[in-house]
């Protein structure tokens, strides 16, 4: 019976390990027309266009890091082509061990932006309505008190209840947009 219990206790940390978690921010820049030049990505970390998408593919910039238990910071730049709007949203990914999407929780915090303004990107304070959380069926992105980087706020997404800001960012022609972030998987 001891065996077994191990057997079952492995099984199940390593299943956990396998699964894979991935905490992202999207830039679009579509409704204004704004096509974006990738920059610079940290390590562990990548940026590329919204493939998917054939005319928009350039307009469109997500940010993708793996996250892990422990919080982890991730940086990433663009250079917007033309003066306009672009919109951020927080995005996740997650897969489970035999690689099918799950809707795995993932905590992001401290979001900072040189070369555009963001309005509360710590989450704190008690007007969180620059933030819009999605909610499907049952299930809801939310801003969740005592689990930020430092005790503080952060917003808990998944892949099917995103937080989008809601004040669209004013990007300048030429001029590097730098996003740094700081993210784990939410226990």
């Amino acid at each position: 019976m001891k065996r077994i219990l191990i057997t079952a206790v492995m099984l199940a940390g390593l299943s956990l390990s396998a699964a894979s978690y991935q905490a992202k921010i999207m830039i679009n820049g579509a409704g204004d027309g704004v096509k974006m030049a990738k920059g610079t990505c940290s390590a562990g970390g990548s940026v590329s266009n919204a493939t998917w998408l054939k005319e928009n593919n350039e307009k469109i910039i997500i940010a993708s890091f793996n996250a892990e238990k422990e919080w982890k910071k991730g940086e990433f730049s663009f250079t917007p082509e033309k003066d306009g709007k672009v919109v951020l949203q927080l995005l996740s990914w997650a897969s489970d061990d035999k690689g099918k999407t799950i809707n795995g929780w993932v905590l992001i915090d401290d979001i900072t932006v040189e070369g555009a303004v963001l309005e509360n990107g710590n989450f704190e304070g008690e007007d969180i309505s620059v933030w819009k959380l999605k909610i499907k069926q049952d299930i809801r992105a939310e801003i969740v008190e005592g689990s930020g980087r430092d005790s503080s706020k952060a917003a808990k997404i998944c892949y099917e209840c995103t937080a989008d800001y809601t004040k669209p960012i004013q990007v300048k022609a030429g001029q590097e947009v730098k996003i740094s972030y700081w993210y784990k998987i939410a226990p």
